[in-house]
């Protein structure tokens, strides 16, 4: 018999990565609202997985990094400390020594020439953070200090259907 586990609501394009889980394990949706990490919305999260007998929770997209926190947490597990989850996730500190706290400028690669993308990045912004919005399995986020490394991770994206 597999061993029983908890999932919070995964996307859409972790699906692959889902059957891998399901035939290891014997897994539970989780009726996690997004967002709503309320003491009352956290324990009866707990109390259904004590009732179908699921010992721990996990997810796979960083929205759900507090519930899975909280709710193995409540289920007695060892789980990160709730402060320490909060200073590594507080993207206000993290951002505080960048000349512009909080700039943003969406690019895409499917629509978009490399030059088009390039043109749009302020030169005092770079060296930047380059996310691929779509991926929270850690093969998302690239340090780009150069134009060589821009066209190096767009051109990698654009040619890994997978990643994409």
């Amino acid at each position: 018999m597999a061993p029983k586990l908890g999932l919070l609501p995964p996307q859409a394009y972790m699906a692959s990565e889902l059957e891998k889980l399901y035939k290891e394990y014997d897994v539970t949706q989780i009726p996690a609202e997004e967002g709503n990490w309320s003491e009352e919305h956290v324990n009866s999260l707990v109390e259904f997985c004590k009732k179908n007998e699921i010992p721990s929770v996990v997810g796979f997209a960083q929205k759900d990094a507090w519930h899975h926190a909280l709710i193995n947490a409540g289920l007695g597990n060892v789980t990160i400390a709730p402060h320490a989850y909060l200073v590594a996730m507080n993207k206000y500190m993290q951002r505080t020594i960048e000349e512009k706290p909080f700039w943003f400028q969406p690019i895409d690669p499917n629509a978009e020439s490399n030059d088009e993308m390039w043109d749009k990045i302020p030169k005092e912004e770079i060296p930047f953070m380059l996310k691929n919005t779509s991926l929270s399995l850690g093969r998302g986020v690239f340090c780009i200090r150069t134009r060589e490394d821009f066209d190096e991770i767009i051109d990698l994206y654009k040619g890994d259907e997978k990643l994409r």
